[in-house]
């Protein structure tokens, strides 16, 4: 495997917004992410978008506004890009995309992005949560399709309805999930502040990162989410993260391991 290329930082891009309207939004939405969208208001809901092959495109966050709107969050870079490929599936239905500002956000977290100290608090926050955010570079658009939902834990954080219907990918997510097909699964690593300048994936860092999603540097730490086998012996993991001078994150939920194919029975 090739060694991982320098990785720019999340934070470096920041964050873009979008309001999505209109009469047919939340149907359009709901035929196009892998999680329903919040209906309280102020909620807000990470789900996967996804191509039919079941490799994720985005993750972006939804927020319920009081007008019943919503509001979508990515990263700034590859925002472009995702809101075009939505639009390209509106066709007839009554829905608008809308950029906007972080400051009018109808949520006062989301307007607290604008300050970078902010943002890198809160991003933090989210991946010593095990919530991923997908690298995205600006040469990466389309961005790679190297991850499904399971592979980033996004089932494991809420971000996958198995019982909501379909959206592109669907009947792939959810073979891999019913028949515990998942073969590898995301961790979170802690680089000390210091190691932040310059930082990349050690390049020995062989089959343990198969992929790294959003590496970031927050107030106290550099982080990355690395997607490793499924299953792995943690003191295996620990020892891997230990040689790059990081430590393993303990993540707020259980990470299963893989499970036999449940077949049914014949006759």
């Amino acid at each position: 495997m090739a060694p991982a290329p320098d990785l720019p930082l999340l934070t470096t891009h920041g964050f873009a917004l979008h309001r999505i309207s209109g009469a047919d939004a939340d149907a359009f939405l709901q035929g196009q992410l892998t999680q329903a969208m919040p209906t309280q208001v102020g909620a807000m809901a990470v789900a996967g978008y996804c191509t039919p092959q079941g490799r994720l495109l985005a993750t972006p966050r939804f927020l319920r506004r009081p007008d019943g709107d919503l509001e979508m969050l990515l990263p700034a870079v590859s925002a472009e890009w995702v809101v075009g490929r939505l639009r390209r599936f509106v066709m007839r239905s009554k829905v608008v995309f809308e950029p906007l500002d972080l400051a009018s956000s109808a949520a006062q977290a989301i307007q607290r992005l604008a300050q970078p100290a902010e943002a890198a608090a809160w991003l933090e926050a989210e991946m010593r949560s095990g919530r991923p955010w997908l690298q995205a570079t600006a040469s990466a658009n389309p961005p790679e399709e190297r991850f499904t939902p399971q592979m980033v834990n996004l089932d494991l954080v809420d971000g996958v309805s198995f019982t909501k219907g379909c959206y592109p990918g669907q009947e792939i997510v959810a073979r891999t999930h019913y028949l515990g097909k998942s073969t590898k699964r995301a961790a979170v690593f802690a680089w000390p502040k210091g190691f932040a300048d310059g930082w990349r994936m050690p390049e020995d860092h062989g089959e343990w990162a198969w992929g790294v999603l959003a590496p970031s540097i927050g107030p106290g730490s550099v982080l990355a989410m690395v997607c490793l086998p499924d299953g792995c012996d943690p003191i295996a993991v620990a020892t891997s993260a230990a040689l790059w001078g990081a430590e393993v994150v303990a993540l707020p939920y259980p990470v299963p391991t893989p499970s036999p194919a449940v077949r049914p029975k014949l006759g």
